[in-house]
């Protein structure tokens, strides 16, 4: 058998060296596809802060960025301005009494010197749960702004809750103007304040309160509004009086009383003293012919509807001032009245009083006014 030859060396390098180079291919063909498929880091060019609004402009000079704080909302106020016309931000927190709380302001020609002043209202804490209405007036003058707190002639509050219910103007027709501040107190108590500037200070010149309100309102007719104060009796009837004051020689002065029914006209008429406010209540309205059916039938026996109506023809108003029963029996009872009536007398409104009693009597089961005894006074 003949043998084999041995590879050369040669040949054999050249397959070492083949297989390498193969080798080596396939390692860098491995790392090239490493480095495509493997993420690199991206370089992010800097951008510019954005602005409020993508339409801004960019400054020329740089300025500072502020922090803001989140705050709560501020409270719309108004602006005061100066003597000189130019507007002044007001800020009530910045006159009020430290700790005080803002109820609200009112401008206006406080003190006649064509020039606006402020009215403020606030609370303020007297003593542990227990605060108070009141009130100062913010003047802005050359010097400076004054400020000048309102008092009542008794020294009380103006009111214990917020109200903001301010009347401003020259209500009393004495050239001058007065600010009228309403309040209240307990459950169903009315106060009303009235001042006025002195040439010093906001003078109190009228105090009024009473468990069924206050207000101002013109009664008679004239054109000045009257101050009006009512206070109820809590008797049987559940009746209450008004007390009505004047402007009268500087001051208010109390003018007439007029009575009525707390919770309207009751039905039925269970009293006599009933019977007798509603008749004249109906008088004062004008209501002739129904104050007429609360007559008694022999009453209505003397006088028609038409001649009982006529009588008043001259009278625009009549109000109960005095109201009391006397001598009360099932069917019978006297009724002492007074009364106060503007009269026309020659082209002129004159206040005429009246009293005197009527008999009341009980007609099928009803109150009627039978006799009267009714005098000028």
């Amino acid at each position: 058998m003949a043998r084999k030859k041995k590879a050369s060396t040669p040949r054999i390098m050249v397959a070492v060296a083949f297989a390498m180079l193969l080798a080596a291919c396939l390692v860098v063909g491995f790392l090239a596809a490493i480095t495509l498929v493997w993420p690199r880091p991206s370089v992010v060019p800097p951008s510019m802060t954005p602005t409020a609004s993508p339409w801004a402009m960019p400054s020329l000079t740089p300025t500072a960025i502020a922090t803001v704080t989140p705050t709560r909302p501020p409270m719309p106020s108004p602006t005061l301005p100066r003597a000189t016309g130019t507007p002044l931000p007001f800020d009530p927190s910045s006159y009020l009494p430290k700790g005080a709380k803002f109820v609200c302001a009112r401008q206006g020609d406080l003190d006649g010197d064509n020039r606006t002043e402020w009215l403020l209202l606030y609370m303020e804490s007297v003593q542990a749960g227990i605060q108070e209405e009141k009130a100062m007036v913010v003047a802005p003058r050359e010097s400076g702004v004054k400020t000048y707190s309102l008092y009542r002639a008794d020294k009380r509050e103006l009111g214990e809750y917020e109200l903001c219910d301010v009347t401003i103007g020259d209500f009393n027709k004495d050239g001058k103007t007065e600010i009228a501040i309403s309040g209240g107190a307990g459950a169903h108590y009315s106060i009303l304040s009235i001042f006025q500037w002195n040439g010093n200070l906001y003078a109190s010149i009228g105090v009024f309160g009473g468990d069924a309100g206050t207000g101002l309102r013109d009664v008679d007719g004239d054109g000045v509004p009257e101050i009006i104060e009512a206070g109820r009796f809590y008797d049987r009837a559940q009746l209450f009086a008004s007390l009505v004051y004047s402007w009268q020689q500087g001051k208010y002065v109390e003018y007439y009383r007029s009575m009525g029914f707390t919770f309207g006209q009751p039905d039925p008429i269970t009293y006599p003293e009933e019977a007798t406010l509603a008749f004249y209540l109906l008088l004062d309205k004008r209501s002739y012919a129904d104050a007429y059916q609360l007559l008694s039938q022999g009453y209505k026996a003397t006088v028609p509807l038409d001649k009982f109506a006529s009588g008043f023809a001259n009278t625009e108003k009549i109000a109960v001032e005095e109201l009391k029963v006397s001598g009360e029996e099932p069917s019978t009872a006297r009724v002492a009245v007074q009364l106060a009536a503007f009269e026309r007398q020659d082209g002129k409104k004159i206040l005429q009083r009246y009293g005197g009693t009527w008999q009341v009597v009980k007609e099928i089961g009803d109150w009627k006014l039978n006799q009267s005894d009714i005098k000028r006074l």
